[in-house]
């Protein structure tokens, strides 16, 4: 690589993808004799300490020709005294076998790199321009958002952690968004196949999403979609022009799973203006090696994920009762998680670095995600502002207006004052749905729009348990807070043997005893000791909830539906 004095320079090495590892090289010119390496513990879009520097091995620092000692002063840094300011060089190698979108993974088709966990920061330089080369299988085809120029050209660390690496055998569609040139690559299409109709289906998705937010796209030309179509996978990472989605093709050609897609598409899409460029004030400077906490969170990923329900059916390609029937298992997921009791939506906001991507088998009894929350608050945030004649969507244009320019962040008082210039009632409102658990009024507000929010129960009891199968055996997965299975001796593991004289096969055998009996002995099994226990049937029957037309809504509520409906 050409010396460029202030420039940073990383050689990637996929050349050995069998391996399912691949070798980075960096070099600079140092400007202080005190150097500090960073390894990122975490990327942005996705806020947890995922401890990247553990899939880093083989760190050298050499000049001159000869290694140099780097003194580790952290888990994910280390310190350089230098004696000259001569070049610096450092390899490392990073193994890559975690297939998501925000990790890297690299096979001998295919590989994914997640910046943030393959290149080390030189902190000196996180503000100077960084070239990257890529050395790759000759077939293959490299994917990136990075400009072209001999290298791949970031401005700063902050962009090339903003940017993916991907290659492999890909098929690439080109189209047009508002007057500006998009393309969607997609890994796995040779085999899997998309349906014809989902190329005319994200132009609309992407255009409904531009005109949300009234503006085109501030990516402007340089927007890529990365599909990975997986046997098994779901998952999206935004970035300021593009984003990395996987999605399994078996759930494409059923019309729930073709619509789910779509919004995942959607909500990355969405989210170039949410998050990426329209930021939390807290966001504006990343530091990669601590947890960043934000009680903004809700509105980033919550917002974003009201709106990517909406828009199937903003873009004609879903119907009312497709995106009623979306909103109820929102809601239905809700009023089925024992946290809501408990968990407010601010400090589920703050609280993501160690909850919301950490989840354990007890996880629903004390935390509400963020993002199914927000989307419920953002739900009746816009029912009341249409009816103030204003709606979510012009709160987030006036947001978007005010502090999406570079260094000018929002805070939560910012969306408050916006809510409250529509009514400052709302904005009181607003301010116990975040800080107190269970406030939300969710049928109050969907009969503002003649919708009626049923539970139709079935013949089934929920008795507070869920089992998960292993080699024909059945163990306790989860004990719902306050169900019948709470007050058992019951534990998460247990061997569930026996109902009554009833051998367990299914947890449809629990239930179905229930319709009979009103307690029942419980043979289990727990550390290889057999122990009996009693289950007594609160009569809590399953079901789900749903919203539905009220055939007898006011004319006044049927017009707040309608102007409801148009969401833009």
């Amino acid at each position: 690589m050409l010396s460029q004095d202030n420039s940073v320079r990383y050689k990637l090495d996929l050349l050995q993808p069998s391996t399912q590892k691949f070798s980075v090289t960096v070099n600079w010119n140092p400007e202080h004799l005190d150097q500090t390496i960073i390894m990122p513990l975490w990327t942005p879009g996705s806020y947890t300490i995922r401890d990247y520097v553990q899939y880093l091995h083989k760190f050298k620092v050499i000049q001159n020709g000869q290694e140099i000692e780097a003194d580790r002063t952290a888990t994910n840094e280390w310190k350089v005294k230098l004696i000259t300011l001569d070049s610096i060089e450092v390899k490392y190698e990073i193994e890559a076998h975690q297939n998501t979108v925000r990790t890297c993974y690299i096979d001998s088709k295919f590989a994914s790199i997640c910046s943030a966990a393959a290149f080390v920061q030189i902190l000196e330089k996180k503000d100077q321009c960084h070239l990257i080369s890529v050395d790759k299988p000759k077939d293959w085809v490299l994917h990136t958002p990075l400009i072209f120029d001999k290298y791949y050209r970031a401005a700063n660390y902050d962009e090339l952690v903003d940017s993916p690496f991907l290659s492999g055998n890909s098929e690439v569609y080109n189209f047009i968004i508002k007057g500006y040139n998009h393309q969607l690559i997609v890994f796995g299409n040779e085999i899997y196949k998309l349906p014809s109709s989902i190329y005319d289906d994200i132009i609309a998705i992407c255009n409904s999403t531009c005109d949300l937010l009234n503006m085109p796209p501030p990516s402007e030309n340089r927007y890529q979609f990365y599909l990975q179509l997986l046997d098994k996978g779901y998952g999206g990472l935004e970035h300021d022009n593009c984003c990395v989605l996987e999605y399994s093709w078996k759930q494409i050609y059923d019309s729930n799973g073709y619509r789910k897609l779509l919004q995942l598409i959607g909500h990355e899409y969405l989210h170039q203006w949410n998050i990426r460029r329209l930021r939390p004030h807290v966001f504006l400077q990343y530091n990669y090696s601590e947890p960043v906490l934000s009680n903004c969170l809700w509105f980033a990923e919550g917002v974003t994920s009201y709106f990517d329900l909406t828009l199937p059916y903003i873009s004609g390609i879903s119907s009312e009762a497709d995106l009623r029937a979306d909103l109820s298992k929102e809601i239905d997921k809700y009023l089925k998680t024992p946290a809501r009791y408990h968990h407010s939506l601010l400090d589920s906001s703050k609280e993501a670095w160690v909850k919301l991507y950490r989840q354990n088998p007890a996880s629903f009894n004390y935390q509400i995600s963020y993002y199914l929350l927000g989307t419920l608050v953002s739900l009746c945030l816009d029912i009341r502002l249409r009816s103030f004649n204003s709606s979510l969507a012009e709160v987030l244009r006036k947001l978007w207006d005010k502090f999406s320019s570079p260094g000018n962040g929002y805070t939560l008082s910012d969306i408050l004052k916006l809510v409250g210039e529509v009514d400052i009632r709302l904005s009181d409102e607003l301010s116990e749905w975040l800080k107190v658990p269970n406030s939300l009024e969710l049928e109050s507000h969907l009969s503002l729009l003649g919708y009626t929010l049923i539970h139709e129960e079935c013949e089934e009891f929920d008795l507070g348990l869920s089992l998960k199968e292993s080699q024909n055996s059945f163990y306790v997965k989860s004990i719902h807070e306050e169900g019948s299975a709470s007050f058992s001796d019951l534990a998460i593991n247990d061997e569930i043997i026996s109902i009554g004289q009833i051998r367990i096969t299914s947890l449809k055998d629990l239930n179905s005893y229930f319709i009979k009996y009103n307690q029942a002995e419980i043979i289990y099994s727990r550390n290889g000791i057999i122990n009996k226990t009693n289950i007594i049937n609160k009569s809590v029957k399953s079901g789900d909830w749903k919203i539905l037309p009220n055939l007898e809504s006011t004319s006044s509520a049927l017009q707040l539906r309608n102007r409801w409906l148009t969401f833009v």
